[in-house]
């Protein structure tokens, strides 16, 4: 019983510690994508405005 609960222990840590590197990467890279994509698109939408 003890073993198990300790195997599950561990596993536990280790699943929640791979969701918040998971979460960190997200954080991380979720600002940098959208800034790319406004500035993309902000691009395009500025010619379009100046075409309009």
């Amino acid at each position: 019983m003890g073993v198990s609960v300790s195997s599950t222990a561990k596993q536990l840590r280790f699943t929640t510690l791979n969701h918040g590197l998971t979460l960190c990467t997200l954080y991380f890279l979720v600002p940098f994508a959208g800034i790319s994509l406004i500035r993309f698109y902000g691009s395009h939408f500025r010619g379009l405005s100046l075409l309009g």
